[in-house]
């Protein structure tokens, strides 16, 4: 590569153009204080480590490229991200030497610049030159970086003898205010917008907004709860006495709205330097980015269905099949029983819910998202009070299975082939030639001779439950990953059960309630867990035992417990109780509630969980294999849910 032509800039401590009664306090006016620590890449490092960086924060606006710990280039966020979104842009640029992304002409200051000299220096280059960091180094070795942004609110807080400068240079800076990319905007305890605002603010709102109120600007954006917490919180801003309580105030303003296809990223900085108080906001177009990373996020979701798909080709089959023998079977026989309504209701959402959790465990994600919007079609049928059959139908006789089915079907098809879902199952014995074997043996022999035969038989239809549970290890750290916890591999441990996987199908697809359950509810996030005394990562343990007449099944984790006084206030809430009534159960048979159809603790319904029916499927279907369900647990301390099941064959 040509050797970097390297803008460095030397300039004196004082400017003769400026005296000090002008530009004030001499550490105030240099720019070694706004210095920051962005991350920084080897010359010679791939492109796959700046997105890696970019990846891992999404704070992160620019990265520095060093050659031999100097500066030789920066690349930031937004422009890397649209070059690698081009045609053949992850190859060309992923794989090859950063320095074909980079801008090889930053701005390099020392730090003994003037800051109000920036500007000037920054607006004496091409337009095409200007970035968003500026960066600083000291005799040939790099420092550090300075945030255009930065910059910006740095020059606001100018004491009032510094403001006289600011406004000489009031055209510089809104030049180079206009051309950084981001829209800048303040306003007094009016809320009127100040005249002086970035270029970006009329691109992003489409009109002039000096002059205009700040909370009307923003509020036909906000719904009407988040346009009256905003007003209360901007008055509470003005009103507040120190730092720490403006700054408390500042967190609850919107930090994104939606102006026509636009997202808008919104930043606040108050600056009380001055006679009045006066708030600033920084505007950041991040549609583009919004777009890109969202694309990226469901090419890796695709990826994890594709490797699902290649190691449970028969669970994606059977799962897409059993839906669809749901809809068209199952339900219409449901609407047909001697069921009220509400039980009839009861027993499809339970369906449903399943098969939702079964598809997210499959990484299905397109088809758990329309399950997810059946749900909530389900649910307001049920709070509506007017739960009728005729109701119902119309709900199901809506859903179109190969509809919900066809973006994950056609995802799978693109990558993996037509012929994915032609396969199916098969053994080197057939499972039925296996069965009519067994039926003869029966037939053959007698009690006492067939009794060796049928095991040796069974076992080659049986699966082992270890197995079988070994899938929900992929599951639980997936969603581990998404709600932000930290959760160890599950090892699952104790004797080796073989089953008839028929007869628990529905037994063990109902286990994924629990697992979401204990990660959801049970386990807390990192910072609590360091809090109170626990590894930072939580523990979830799987053991099997066989029994006398059967098996056990423990599912227990180390997390927060199940606290019986937040189980009983929820059951008051919803009226499953009087108060009178709770006070006579014991704590187990409180915890006992969670079995409860539609009970749940927590207030606002995720695709994760919240509809309070997931732990009532799990029970009944432990109580159709003739099981039971026992809940042991200990605030603080952990939960352990203890599953006795027959041994069932057929």
């Amino acid at each position: 590569m040509a050797v970097m032509e390297e803008i460095l800039i030397n300039l004196p401590e004082k400017n003769g153009a400026l005296d000090a009664e002008e530009t004030g306090d001499h550490y105030d006016v240099h720019i070694g204080k706004l210095i920051q620590k962005v991350p920084v890449v080897d010359f010679n490092d791939l492109g796959n480590r700046v997105l890696e960086i970019f990846e891992a924060d999404e704070n992160i606006e620019g990265v520095v490229v060093l050659k031999q710990g100097r500066a030789a280039g920066l690349i930031m966020r937004n422009s890397f991200y649209r070059r690698i979104g081009r045609q053949f842009g992850r190859e060309v640029f992923l794989t090859r030497p950063v320095n074909r992304v980079m801008n090889k002409q930053p701005l390099i200051v020392n730090p003994s610049t003037d800051i109000t000299q920036i500007g000037m220096l920054s607006m004496s280059r091409d337009q095409d030159s200007l970035y968003d960091f500026i960066l600083v180094e000291d005799k040939g070795c790099y420092l550090g970086a300075i945030s255009i942004r930065r910059f910006m609110v740095e020059l606001s807080k100018r004491r009032e003898k510094q403001i006289r400068l600011l406004e000489k240079q009031k055209e510089t800076i809104k030049n180079l205010m206009d051309n950084a990319g981001q829209g800048f905007l303040s306003f007094g305890n009016d809320l009127v917008i100040f005249n002086e605002y970035s270029l970006e603010c009329v691109d992003i709102f489409e009109r002039e907004i000096g002059g205009l109120n700040f909370l009307e600007l923003i509020g036909c954006h906000l719904s009407q709860e988040e346009r009256e917490t905003t007003d209360a919180v901007l008055k509470g801003i003005f009103n507040a006495n120190n730092s720490l309580e403006r700054n408390v105030y500042i967190s609850l303003l919107p930090s994104e709205i939606k102006v026509a296809e636009k997202i808008i990223q919104c930043e606040y900085k108050v600056i009380p330097q001055l006679e009045q108080k006066i708030v600033m906001a920084i505007l950041t177009d991040i549609t583009e980015k919004k777009a890109l990373e969202q694309k990226m996020i469901e090419e890796k979701n695709n990826l994890k269905m594709v490797l699902k798909a290649l190691s449970c080709q028969s669970d994606i089959i059977n799962g897409m099949d059993g839906f669809k023998e749901l809809m068209e079977k199952t339900v219409p026989e449901i609407l047909e029983s001697g069921y009220s309504p509400a039980e009839k209701l009861s027993e499809i959402y339970r369906a449903v819910h399943t098969y939702k959790g079964d598809f997210s465990q499959l990484h299905l994600s397109h088809t758990a998202a329309h399950l997810h919007e059946l749900e909530d079609r389900l649910s307001l049928l049920t709070d509506s009070g007017n739960v009728t059959v005729e109701a119902i139908k119309e709900i199901v006789d809506s859903v179109d299975c190969e509809h919900y089915l066809a973006r994950d079907r056609e995802i799978i098809t693109e990558i993996l082939g037509e012929d994915f879902f032609c396969q199916s199952q098969t053994f080197a014995v057939s499972l039925d030639r296996i069965i009519e074997i067994e039926q003869r043996v029966t037939a053959a022999f007698s009690d006492e001779q067939q009794a060796e035969l049928l095991s040796l038989i069974r076992r080659l239809r049986c699966s082992n439950f270890k197995d079988i549970l070994a899938p929900y290890g992929e599951y639980v750290q997936s969603l581990a990953e998404r709600l932000e916890k930290g959760i160890k591999p599950i090892e699952i441990s104790g004797d080796d059960i073989f089953i008839d996987k028929r007869a628990y199908t529905k037994f063990c697809k109902s286990l994924i309630h629990v697992f979401r359950n204990v990660v959801d509810h049970g386990i807390e996030d990192m910072d609590s867990r360091i809090e109170a005394g626990k590894p930072e990562y939580g523990t979830i343990r799987v053991e099997v035992k066989a029994e006398s007449e059967g098996f056990t099944l423990v599912i227990a984790d180390d997390g927060k417990g199940i606290d019986p006084a937040v189980i009983k206030a929820k059951a008051l809430e919803k009226g499953i109780y009087s108060e009178e009534a709770i006070d006579g159960l014991s704590d187990k048979e409180v915890i006992e509630i969670i079995f409860m159809d539609r009970f749940s603790t927590k207030d606002e319904v995720s695709i994760v969980s919240g509809r309070g029916v997931g732990m009532a499927a799990v029970r009944a279907e432990v109580e159709s294999l003739g099981g039971s369900v026992e809940v042991c647990s200990e605030v603080g301390k952990g939960t352990a849910f203890i599953f006795r099941l027959p041994r069932i064959i057929t």
